[in-house]
């Protein structure tokens, strides 16, 4: 099970059982190196076509430069585009890699960038070149704002069944660049995981997306996509996806609707608890297209109280519940019972 808490709610749950806590805001605890590739590419599998998994990165590195730096134009991508490859190149990384066979220390980091890009313009006094290299020294060398999260090998672990990517830190940063970078390449990393767990004998996976709605930013539509992709895939790879909000309104804007939607009628079950009259407004609009609500279920999850609501089987099976946590699950979250 693998879950992203914005609210830092789950953390005692995590020490209860003894899980892996990640602050994905803190690179002291767990680093993602984004020059490493990955094997997280579904299509490949799926369609039965060959895998190139240094084509793959080299454009998802595209965009996640452009998402540090987007006024980057096609040119500087381009030449950024040119001398990764040869980076990987020198590390005698090719499409032709078994990905899986090599070492989280074993691939480029960021110093290793800079060192071929110093290289180069030594050879070739290009201005272009010249630049690329003063920001590759002064935002991820020398103390720069990027050294602790990126320059470094990936250091976070997936060695235990239970964990949490306490993303709260992260949400709370003033720099949204940084903020969906590392959303990023934290989405890159779970996709890696979802796909190993299909060749594993008797072991589903769990993807936990907690407060949905912070992550969705029509500006940064990474943790939409994955959402949107997920619902659609995941139970082929013997997995499943648990998207939850208690803000409908940030889920349901005009930007996002359609894959918003999308997310809805793709899950298996539903569940739908109290709400004020304007998020139930919203409910009511987002399920137009997956049954529709009743009168009497719009009043009852008007009424309901706490623990109680809707369990949707299907888009017309539907349940009156109510939950009621026992003291073993009270004391996973530090409560008392009470």
């Amino acid at each position: 099970m693998i879950v992203t808490d914005p609210e830092r709610e789950y953390q005692e749950l995590c020490k209860y059982y003894d899980g892996n806590w990640i602050d994905a805001g803190d690179a002291s605890i767990g680093k993602i190196n984004p020059l490493q590739i990955l094997d997280n590419n579904f299509i490949d599998e799926l369609e039965n076509t060959n895998s190139s998994p240094l084509s793959n990165h080299l454009r998802f590195l595209e965009q996640w430069f452009k998402t540090l730096y987007p006024d980057f134009n096609g040119r500087e991508i381009n030449l950024l585009t040119k001398y990764l490859k040869l980076l990987y190149h020198q590390f005698k990384i090719t499409n032709n890699s078994d990905i899986n066979k090599i070492n989280n220390n074993d691939f480029p980091i960021m110093n290793d960038f800079y060192y071929l890009l110093e290289k180069e313009y030594k050879n070739n006094k290009n201005q272009l070149l010249k630049e690329f290299m003063d920001l590759i020294a002064t935002d991820f060398l020398n103390d720069g704002k990027y050294q602790a999260f990126w320059n470094g090998h990936t250091t976070i672990k997936f060695n235990n069944n239970f964990i949490v990517y306490d993303v709260y830190n992260l949400f709370d940063l003033d720099d949204k660049k940084t903020n969906a970078a590392q959303l990023i390449l934290m989405l890159n990393i779970i996709k890696k995981e979802i796909k190993e767990n299909r060749f594993k004998d008797n072991n589903q996976i769990v993807i936990i997306v907690d407060e949905a709605h912070l992550a969705i930013d029509k500006d940064n539509p990474a943790a939409l996509n994955f959402m949107y992709q997920m619902t659609k895939r995941i139970r082929k790879y013997n997995g499943a996806l648990v998207v939850a909000t208690q803000n409908i309104a940030d889920f349901v804007e005009n930007e996002t609707i359609f894959k918003t939607t999308a997310i809805i009628n793709n899950s298996q079950y539903s569940f739908i608890m109290g709400l004020k009259p304007n998020d139930l407004e919203k409910v009511i609009n987002l399920y137009k297209s997956y049954g529709r609500l009743t009168s009497v279920e719009q009043d009852y999850i008007a009424r309901s109280v706490k623990g109680q609501g809707l369990f949707f089987v299907s888009g017309f099976e539907r349940y009156r519940i109510e939950i009621q946590a026992n003291k073993k699950e009270k004391a996973g979250f530090g409560k008392k019972d009470n």
